[in-house]
């Protein structure tokens, strides 16, 4: 609304402060998330903290407030933030190192892709420093060392943090002709993101893998894989930068398997273990 655009300063300062970077804010409006009230921004430009070049542009964020801690302090108190609709670019180094760079996502910005680039270790820790955060429609193109691009898009990916416990709830699709889906629940302990100090248990509900799409055909003993969709649930637990345990649930449909001792070809419509 124009009255609460007419502050738009001041949210941008109470922005800058809960995500600890500089923030440009286009437009200012009011709004619910469920049963909380919200400050949206839309038109975001996160800012390079040394530089002041734009780093990342966001279409809209919300801020969320919590009503009774606002009341006892007689001020706005946000309690967790919502980024929706922004593109970002992972790149992997021969290395083995990833790392993020942001890009241009709305029509009347500058079209000139940034240069900046953060390592994805530092993002991971950024996003282990909010009280709540809610990813919503990201889009995510990923290259790996050999050059090869994936599409994927985050859908509510929730991190809730507290002192060293931090967890990340959410939703991923990779695109591709068959489009694979991740659904994931992630508790991690840790004051940095090491992986050889961390501990935690993940459970990944991962649905329409289609072998075909991520190999022409896979080789099991004697036995060759030429087709099939798997879907799989996954239990784990990291410790001092290893697995500890692995559990699984598999659903295979449309099997195709080729048999090198009996040169046959063979079909299993569903299986499951």
């Amino acid at each position: 609304s124009p009255i609460v655009d007419k502050h738009r300063s001041d949210f941008e300062k109470i922005a800058s402060s809960m995500l600890d970077v500089p923030v440009s804010i286009e437009k200012v409006h009011f709004s619910w998330y469920q049963y909380q009230p919200t400050i949206g921004f839309s038109e975001v430009t996160i800012l390079n903290k040394d530089t002041n070049e734009p780093a990342l542009q966001i279409r809209n964020v919300k801020l969320f407030f919590s009503i009774p801690r606002s009341l006892w302090r007689r001020s706005l108190v946000p309690s967790g933030i919502i980024i929706s609709g922004s593109e970002l670019n992972i790149h992997q180094a021969e290395t083995g190192e990833f790392s993020v760079q942001g890009f241009p996502s709305l029509g009347g910005f500058s079209s000139v892709p940034y240069a900046n680039e953060t390592k994805f270790k530092d993002v991971i820790m950024w996003l282990s420093e909010q009280p709540r955060l809610i990813l919503q429609n990201i889009d995510v193109s990923l290259t790996n060392k050999l050059g090869e691009k994936h599409l994927i898009t985050l859908h509510n990916l929730s991190f809730e943090n507290a002192d060293d416990i931090h967890n990340i709830q959410g939703k991923a699709v990779l695109h591709q002709k068959i489009p694979t889906e991740v659904t994931s629940a992630i508790e991690w302990r840790g004051k940095e993101f090491d992986l050889a100090q961390i501990k935690a248990k993940i459970y990944l509900y991962v649905t329409v893998v289609s072998l075909s799409q991520w190999k022409s055909s896979l080789v099991w003993i004697d036995w060759r894989i030429d087709d099939g969709v798997v879907s799989a649930k996954v239990w784990a637990s990291w410790e001092q930068g290893t697995f500890r345990r692995i559990q699984a649930s598999l659903q295979t449909f449309g099997l195709s398997l080729y048999s090198a001792t009996s040169q046959s070809s063979y079909h299993i419509n569903r299986l499951s273990g």
